[in-house]
């Protein structure tokens, strides 16, 4: 990662969105959510910031995910080998889908099917243990490996 982008991603203090000087430039969305803040009593809107990243560009997981599913899975007679799950992961992800399938609720069905897919387990207690070690918490696993060693929140 770039050392400037290392930079962006340590915590400092955060100075309130509506307290900038106004000699800073503005884009219209900040302009409206300025003023939609002020309107509504607050100083700045109720976040800090929005980081995207594009599957592993910034940010790594702690644990490699095919090693969280094959830990949890041996419990479940899941022997397929971290590799064999991540070949598993591509054919599944490399499969046509339905649109709407993917983006149903919270996900569930598709998530069920990838799991059996990527692991040739179709027991409903294991894949409801993995979703929620993986799906629910895997914001909480990630890690920034320029700043390894710090804590990021």
């Amino acid at each position: 990662m770039p050392p400037a982008a290392a930079a962006l991603l340590r915590c400092a203090p955060a100075v309130p969105f509506a307290a900038r000087s106004s000699a800073v430039s503005r884009s219209g969305m900040a302009r409206r959510l300025v003023a939609a803040s002020a309107a509504a009593g607050r100083l700045a809107p109720a976040y800090r910031g929005l980081l995207l990243d594009a599957g592993g560009t910034l940010l790594q997981v702690a644990r490699p995910v095919a090693e969280t599913y094959a830990s949890i899975g041996r419990r479940y007679g899941v022997t397929k080998t971290k590799k064999r799950i991540m070949e598993g992961f591509k054919r599944a992800f490399s499969a046509p889908w339905p649109k709407t399938l993917r983006y149903q609720g919270d996900g569930r069905p598709f998530w069920r099917i990838v799991v059996a897919e990527a692991t040739d387990c179709t027991d409903g207690d294991y894949f409801e243990e993995v979703y929620q070690v993986v799906y629910l918490m895997f914001s909480l696993s990630y890690y920034n490996d320029e700043i390894e060693q710090e804590q990021m929140f």
